[in-house]
Parts: C-alpha cells; structure tokens; sequence
C-alpha cells in the first residue's frame, strides 16, 4: 500500500524535495489533542492544586516532545471546562456537573497563560452539538441545556444531542463559542466530528424539517446544509469579533469511499459531514481529517487517504489527525497494535507532500507516556528541532518590527546569567509580538540562509528571557531574537550577540587543605559573569573516579551545601561553568579533610550566622584574579574597597545592601603594578582590613 501511496503522490505533484527530508521543515503543526471527556487525558485526579500540577506536567512533556500547539477540550457535554454564565461546569472536571473547582481557579484561563509562556498555541475545543454521551451517567446541573430546553434535543439510544436543524441551537451553540472567544486570549476554535450522530439518525428530526426546510426536500442535503450553514456563521463572526482565531476542524478520515478507493464508513452520508463544502466556501481556516489507519490497513490505506485530503484543500491548510491510540488498541496489527514506527512513517510520508502543513495526535497522554517510545522518537529525530506555525495569509502576512536590547548577563550578583530582551514596538497593522524565536548561530554575521536553518533555532518562547542548554561544540556563537505575532509571520532579527564558552573559576571556600571541616560544608566559588550554570564535583579521590560523592550538573548559585559528609575522610572537588556557547574548563582540584569530631566547624561560613569575619583572599599571591570572602552577621550596608601601601583606594568592589550570610567577590589586579594591597571591609561602623599581594 506504500507504493500505491507514493504512486498517487507522483501523479499529483505533492511531492517536496528530497532535500526538504534531511533536516525538518522549519514552519509545521505539530499539536496533540487533550481530551477531558470521561477524563481521557485530564484531569487524573480531583482537587484544585493537583488539577494544575497535572497541567504543567502535560504541558512541559508536550513541549519536550516538540509540540507548538495543544487542542484542548473545553466543551465536551453542553458544559465548561472555564468560567461560563451560559453553561455549567463539566462533570469531567469536579466529579459534578455544576460544580466550580474548590479552591477556584479556571481551567482554560490557567492552561492559556502557561501554553503562552511555552510558546505553544491553544485552540479551544468544542463538541457543538454532543448534550450527553450516556443518559443517566450523573445528574445534570439545572442550567444544563436539556433541562432548560429539552425541546431542542435530539434522542438516539443512549446518547443526546442538540438538533443541527433548529435556528435556536445555531444561535446558541455561537452565542456559547463567542462568549469564550471574546474573554479569552485564543489562538484557535476547534471542532470534532461529532454533528449528527454515528449511531444513525432516522426520522428523529422530522420536527425541524418540517418547520424549517429552507427550500430542501433531500433531507441529507438540508442535515449537511445545517453544518455548513453554522461553520459558515461562525467563521463570519469570527472575523468580526478576532479575525486572527483561527477556526479548524477535524472530520472523519472518509468523506466518500469513492474518493481515495476506500472501504469503510462515508462521513458525507453517516453523520453529514461535507468538508469539501467548507474549502470551497472558504468558511474554515484548516482542516484535520482523522486519518487513524495504518498503511497496511487495504480498507482505509492511509498511503491513498492523505494524498486524496492534500489535493482538495485549495490553499487551505491542512494538518493531518494522526490515531495513536492505535498503539496500545486490542486489535492485531495493522488495524490496532502499531509499532511507534507505523507513526513515524506517517509523519515522513506527510512531510513530503507538499500541502500537508502538519500533525495533530491523538491523543496527548500517548506522548507524555511514550507509548512504546514515540516520545523518544519525536523528540530525538523528528521532532529534534522547533517548529513556527504556518502563516495563514488571509489573516495577514504583515511581519512585527524586531525586538531590541537583546543581552546575554547576570540579573543578579551571583546568580546564573540569561538571554533576555524587549519586547518590539508595534507594527503598522496594530499586532506585535506573542511569541519569541532565539537563533544560535555559528557564524557571526548571519544571513538569510542561516536564518532559514532549522538547526539554528534554539527554541520558541512566549517569554522575553531564555535559558539555553550550552552549545555541544565549544565555541563563539552568535544570538539573535525575532518576533512572532498572532498569525506567526516572523519578522527581523535583533541586535546580535557574541558569546563565548566560560572562563575557568576559582575555589572559595573551602580553603586548600582545610582539615577541620564538619559534616557538612558550603562549597563556594568565583562568581563569573557569564556562567548560565555550574557543574559541581565532589569525590574521594582527585582522579574523580566514578562512583562520585556527589554530582550535580546545573548549580545556579555560586555555592552548593553539602551534608553527610564523614570525619576522618578527605574529598576532592572541582567546579566548571557552562553557558550557551558550551562549557569550560574545571576549576583546579581543591581539597579539605573532615575532623574526627562531629560538631560543626565554627569557622564554617554558613554555620556562624553571628560572625563577622573578612577571610584571607585566594589565591595569594594572585595573578591577576583572586576571589575575597566574607561573612556578614545580618543584613546592612556594606562597603568593600582595595587600596595601595600608600591609603590611596584602586578599587571599590562593593557598595549597597547586603543579606547576612556569606559573600565572595572576584577582584582583578591586571592594571595594578606587582605588590602588597589592603582590602578593607566596612560594615555597620565596623571595620576589617587584610593585605594581598599580587605577582605578576
């Protein structure tokens, strides 16, 4: 069947490329659908706090896997998954319809703030006209559609629906949706194919065909019409209220069998659905068809069925539903128990037609679980590099102004350095920045091409600030940051940025040789300015053989406290830094030796909360940088300075406020003569002076 596919590829045109397989597309889909009916993907438990724990995990794990969008469902029965005064509260949420999470917070309001921040796009899902899947499954809150109007519903078997054909159900399904799109901050306005239902519909509506014909006598023509009339309504008011939501909808794999030669269930005639109707009428903004069937699969091929939906789509985008679920369904091979590979086929196959823009999966917890290693494989390989939206043209391709000041620094003595920027001014059309693209580039002076390479960009954020993992070659590197608006359009780069590997830092504390530690110690070292991170290292022996006594690779702070430590043994440590452009050299080896006794040394920085001590600088002598310690016994001015034999002051290395505890600072004596210096620290009308000296 994969030959079949490809062969129905060629005689379209479709095919990309094969340069465009090396390295994936920079601009593609690629979102996971999280189902809250019944509880499918989330929420797993009950109880505010744990209900967004949950969120954040799914959506860090998402993230992680590649995702630039999630699907989310907030309307799976008539009720709300947010704060709604049309409907109420879902079951699937609190455990009883009508119920508000206790404590309050609102579900789509929290998601929407942390996918932003992520960089991630949200589309709003809807099931317009599913009332309840199961009749008596849980009591129905008073203001719950049926109750309030049970005349608009639609019986069949053990599910409810509102009728498609009535007026008022149009009227109110728009009111529900507008209401959400215009109090919150949406990227997208999604559907399903739940419109008539899949069990089958006789003359259950004869009621409203009778009142309300509008000129048809087929009914399945007027079922169909109702839809098309709705999604065209609501693409209207769309644009009227926030033309840049986008409005798509996912429809079953099979339109007609006669389309792409399948054998299966025909959505046109089973639940009257007519997405060809939505193309030609320009009423959506892109289309998911649920193509949940593997290669092999002769009844449903997914090598026939995605070629057929990519030569329909007359300029409109289309990212292809991809069934995972089927991994783990009973069924044998090649209807159900798919290897993660069967997927990752799909993919590939996608990207080399040409009008496949990407892949919506279903569903989320498929990912976050990695499912027989999908995760894996979308992280590592397909999904190696990030990815920007498609631009929608019709929704405007004017680009945002670029964002400026883009710096690489410490925010605060002594913690790690970040890439952060400002934000753009706005652009002529009135859009400006909603999220962020950072570039890591090897050559200095990028151009467009380097910009065009999707391995050169780092991330995508909705931040003004990044932290990046360092470089895997240690080098000089280039960063810059452009903007995204609404619609994705990118426009130019900031200013750019040189960044070089960290310097190798000095030990502070312990001192070498130290024989009177405890058994616990704060190592402290040299505070570099241009350290993201540190890796620390403490071990029995100075080779640092594994097993290590400790080993923590991202320390974000210039001191590590360490406990447990046994008396009698000596420990080695080293410290090295790392920052976007890749990591230093460790520092050279110090070493200290735990007393015999137990009890804390009193000289221990952190252990003499009321000490106020000035420690002797190190090393000494020093060439050109040492490192000076101090311990404050509370909060107070401070006021550190350097000066020559003679009182004249070379250097003021600290003036402000200070917190009690221990404190290190890097002197560097480069344009200073070879000598002896005095540092002096003032501290509350206290003062202590120590000398150096310097060797050239």
């Amino acid at each position: 069947m994969r030959r079949i596919g490809f062969l129905v590829l060629v005689s379209l045109g479709l095919l990309r490329g094969a340069a465009a397989a090396e390295f994936p597309p920079k601009r593609e889909f690629r979102a996971a659908w999280i189902a809250t009916v019944t509880r499918i993907d989330w929420p797993k438990n009950n109880g505010s706090e744990a209900q967004k724990a949950e969120l954040l995990r799914l959506l860090d794990d998402l993230k992680a896997a590649g995702m630039n969008g999630v699907i989310f469902q907030v309307r799976p029965e008539c009720d709300a998954l947010y704060q709604s005064s049309l409907e109420p509260w879902s079951y699937h949420l609190t455990g009883a319809q009508g119920r508000a999470p206790s404590p309050f917070y609102d579900p789509l309001a929290f998601l929407l703030a942390e996918a932003h921040r992520r960089g991630m796009e949200v589309h709003a899902w809807f099931n317009p006209y599913r009332a309840q899947r199961s009749v008596n499954a849980y009591p129905l809150a008073a203001n719950h559609v049926m109750n309030t109007h049970p005349e608009w519903i639609l019986n069949k078997g053990n599910y409810r629906y509102l009728d498609p054909g009535l007026p008022q159900v149009r009227e109110y399904v728009l009111s529900v949706i507008l209401d959400v799109v215009r109090r919150y901050d949406l990227d997208g306005v999604h559907f399903d194919d739940y419109f008539y239902p899949y069990e089958g519909i006789a003359n259950e509506d004869d009621a409203s065909f009778t009142a309300y014909p509008r000129g048809f006598t087929d009914r399945g023509d007027w079922r169909r019409d109702n839809i098309n009339l709705f999604v065209r309504t609501l693409h209207d008011s769309l644009i009227a209220v926030k033309p840049h939501v986008k409005l798509g909808i996912s429809p079953f794999g099979i339109r007609k069998n006669s389309d792409a030669g399948t054998a299966g269930m025909e959505s046109y005639y089973s639940i009257y659905c007519d997405p060809l109707a939505w193309i030609l009428d320009k009423s959506i903004d892109y289309l998911t068809p649920q193509i949940y069937w593997s290669f092999g699969l002769r009844i449903a091929a997914y090598g026939a069925l995605a070629p057929w939906w990519a030569s329909v789509m007359e300029g409109i985008h289309l990212y292809i539903g991809q069934g995972i679920y089927k991994m783990t369904a009973t069924a044998a091979f090649p209807s159900g128990q798919w290897p993660a590979s069967e997927v990752c086929d799909q993919v590939r196959f996608n990207r080399a037609i040409t009008s496949i823009g990407g892949n919506v999966f279903y569903s989320a917890r498929f990912v976050q679980n990695n499912t027989k290693g999908l995760g894996d494989s979308l992280r590592r390989d397909l999904y190696a590099f990030p990815a920007l939206p498609p631009v929608m043209a019709w929704k405007g391709v004017l680009p945002p102004n670029s964002p400026f000041n883009l710096c690489f620094d410490q925010w605060e003595a002594g913690k790690a350095a970040k890439i952060h920027w400002d934000p753009p001014a706005m652009a002529a059309d009135g859009d400006t920045a909603v999220r962020y693209a950072l570039y890591r580039f090897r050559s200095l002076e990028p151009g467009a091409a380097d910009l065009a390479d999707v391995r050169n960009l780092l991330l995508v954020t909705g931040r003004t600030e990044a932290e990046v993992a360092p470089a895997s070659l240690n080098g000089e590197y280039a960063f810059a940051v452009t903007a995204l608006d609404r619609n994705a359009n990118e426009g130019p780069t900031s200013n750019i940025v040189v960044v070089a590997p960290p310097p190798q830092p000095l030990l502070a504390w312990p001192l070498p040789h130290r024989d009177d530690v405890g058994d616990s110690v704060t190592l402290r070292w040299q505070d570099l300015n241009l350290a993201s991170h540190y890796e620390v290292q403490l071990g029995l022996d100075s080779s640092f053989a594994e097993p290590l006594v400790l080993h923590h690779p991202a320390v974000r702070d210039t001191f590590l406290v360490v406990a447990g430590l046994r008396p009698g043994l000596t420990y080695y440590w080293r410290v090295r830094a790392a920052n976007p452009a890749g990591v230093g050299l460790f520092s050279t080896t110090g070493l200290f030796r735990c007393k015999e006794s137990q009890t804390t040394a009193v000289a221990e920085l952190v252990a003499a909360p009321a000490l106020f001590e000035l420690q002797q600088n190190f090393p000494n002598p020093f060439n050109p940088v040492t490192l000076i310690s101090y311990q404050l016994p509370g909060d107070g001015w401070v006021r550190l300075t350097v000066h020559d034999l003679l009182g004249r002051t070379v250097a003021e290395l600290v003036n402000g406020q200070r917190g009690a505890g221990g404190h290190v600072v890097s002197f560097n004596g480069a344009d200073l003569a070879n000598g002896t210096y005095l540092y002096r620290l003032h501290y509350e009308g206290r003062i202590l002076n120590r000398r150096m000296t310097l060797l050239k």
